[in-house]
C-alpha cells in the first residue's frame, strides 16, 4: 500500500480505538459496538484493536467492498442482456449471478496470511511463519479450478470461490452480502428491466486494494 493509504488505514483504526474506549467508558444502548466490547471469546473480552479491526471490516465491507461488487454487476448485466433477461424472468437465478458477479470482478485484489503447518502446493514448499499474499482476483479465475473461466456465466454454480474467504478467515458479512445483492438485484430489474451503461461516462477508482467504480451511471427508457 502506499504511504497515504497506510496513514487512512492507521487513522481509521485510531478512530476505532477511542470509540471503543469511550464506549467502554460510558456504556449506551446495545450496538454492534458496544456488543463487541461485552462479548468474550475464550472467556476473555477483545482489547481495543481488536475491536478496532472487527469494525474496519464492517465499515469496509458496507461502503466500499459490496457497492463495488454491485457496479461490477449491473455493467455486467447490461453487458450481456440475455442473461440479465433470465434473471428478470426468472428471479431464482439471481443469488447464483450475485456469485458469478463476485467470481467474475472480485473488489479485493489482494489480502495477506501467515503460513501455520509445513506445506506444499504446485511444487512449492511453505514454512509455518512466512507471509503468503493471496491474488483473490487470479485465484476466482484460475483455469485449473474453473471451465472457461473468463466467460460471465450465471448458470456456472461454481461449487467454491475465493471472494469471501475460507474457514476461519471466512467473511464477517457473507450472509449479509448475499442478502444484500439478492434484494439489490431484484428490486433493479422489478423495476428496470432494460437498462444501458454509458462506460465512457464511468469513473473507475485507482486504489491500493478495491478496484471498482465511483461512478457507474445507467441509461433506461423513462416509465
Amino acid at each position: 500500500m502506499t504511504e497515504d493509504g497506510l496513514a487512512a488505514m492507521n487513522e481509521l483504526f485510531a478512530y476505532f480505538v477511542e470509540l471503543s474506549q469511550k464506549r467502554r467508558a460510558t456504556g449506551g444502548d446495545m450496538d454492534v459496538v458496544k456488543l463487541l466490547t461485552e462479548i468474550e471469546l475464550g472467556g476473555e473480552k477483545l482489547d481495543d484493536m481488536a475491536i478496532a479491526s472487527h469494525l474496519s471490516m464492517l465499515i469496509i465491507g458496507g461502503a466500499e467492498t459490496f457497492p463495488k461488487v454491485f457496479a461490477n454487476l449491473i455493467r455486467r448485466m447490461a453487458e450481456f442482456p440475455e442473461q440479465r433477461a433470465e434473471c428478470s424472468a426468472d428471479p431464482g437465478l439471481i443469488p447464483d449471478a450475485f456469485l458469478e458477479g463476485l467470481r467474475y470482478d472480485m473488489p479485493t485484489q489482494f489480502l495477506c496470511r501467515t503460513v501455520t503447518k509445513e506445506h506444499q502446493i504446485h511444487g512449492q514448499a511453505l514454512k509455518p511463519g512466512q507471509p503468503i499474499l493471496y491474488l483473490y482476483p487470479s485465484a476466482n479465475r484460475d483455469p485449473r479450478e474453473f471451465d472457461d473461466p473468463d466467460r460471465f456465466d450465471i448458470h456456472r454454480r461454481a461449487p467454491r470461490i475465493l471472494s469471501f474467504g475460507h474457514g476461519t478467515h471466512s467473511c464477517i458479512g457473507l450472509h449479509v452480502a448475499k442478502m444484500e445483492g439478492k434484494i439489490c438485484l431484484e428490486e433493479t430489474l422489478r423495476r428496470i428491466p432494460e437498462f444501458e451503461v454509458p462506460m465512457e461516462r464511468a469513473d473507475r477508482l485507482i486504489t491500493d486494494f478495491v478496484q471498482g467504480y465511483a461512478h457507474l451511471p445507467i441509461t433506461f427508457a423513462p416509465f
